[in-house]
């Protein structure tokens, strides 16, 4: 009979170390969820600096929209009263 002792600390040296791989995996994952995260709030804030933007423009050419509209009442109430002035 032949009785083979084999240690475990022998067997766990010859292991892979999968701690260092998990490791750089995890790094690996944070680091690329971070670029996203960032290419995403650049992108949230372009949104609203174009929101921004186009919420002026369309207040303007509104804006202007009345000022013409006004403008051509007012002509055309003195058109009529200077006429009736004659």
């Amino acid at each position: 009979m032949c009785v083979i002792t084999i240690s475990w600390a022998r067997i766990r040296r010859s292991e892979p170390d999968l701690s260092s791989v998990d490791s750089s995996t995890d790094e690996s994952l944070a680091s690329e969820n971070a670029s996203r995260l960032a290419a995403m709030q650049r992108a949230d804030n372009n949104i609203a600096v174009l929101q921004e933007n186009l919420n002026r423009t369309f207040h303007r050419l509104h804006q202007n929209g009345i000022d013409e509209e006004l403008f051509n009442v007012i002509s055309g109430f003195e058109a009529l009263t200077a006429e009736e002035k004659q």
